[in-house]
């Protein structure tokens, strides 16, 4: 019963967290276009230039976090 609970509260907080972490970062996105939209289409689009190049960085950096340097494991279902 306990693991149940357990799980439940996880699943909350996990959504939880993902669910405020797209609000920063959206918020933040708009919040720098908002600045640079006065310079310009052209800054804007190097806005989005940037934006995708960190998106691929990211990637790369998790993939061989997780992948080939095997840093980050899967944890047990219930480890009470």
């Amino acid at each position: 019963m306990i693991c149940i609970i357990i799980f439940f509260l996880h699943v909350f907080f996990q959504v939880t967290v993902w669910v405020f972490g797209g609000l920063l970062l959206t918020y933040s996105k708009v919040s720098i276009a908002t600045i640079f939209r006065p310079l310009g289409s052209r800054a804007l689009m190097w806005i989005g230039v940037m934006q995708q190049v960190g998106s691929f960085l990211g990637a790369v950096l998790f993939y061989l976090i997780i992948n080939v340097w095997s840093l980050l494991e899967s944890a047990p279902f219930c480890p009470v």
